[in-house]
């Protein structure tokens, strides 16, 4: 497999749909997780605005590490990157409780 030819290929895609959905940027909320890794990497190489987010609900201390780290390596290796948390467990639970 051609991973950077790939990586390239659907940074592109991502830049295109970009320019025809009229959206200011992407906004991917980031688990700790290898998809939520991928999908806002790529979205990053793309310079245009991305936000990650990290929602936790019950996640355990590794998957929160994990996730801290990922945003951090994004937001110091792209420039075009900004971050916020909003924990979800309450809300989660109070749902659930319902």
């Amino acid at each position: 497999m051609q991973a950077e030819k790939v990586a390239d290929h659907i940074t592109q895609w991502l830049k295109d749909y970009h320019q025809t959905s009229h959206t200011k940027g992407f906004v991917v909320g980031v688990s700790g997780g290898i998809d939520s890794a991928v999908v806002s990497t790529l979205c990053a190489r793309t310079g245009l605005p991305v936000l990650v987010m990290e929602m936790p609900i019950r996640q355990s201390a590794n998957e929160i590490r994990r996730s801290h780290a990922h945003i951090n390596w994004l937001k110091s290796t792209f420039p075009n990157v900004r971050a916020g948390e909003v924990n979800l467990t309450e809300v989660f639970e109070t749902f659930q409780a319902t």
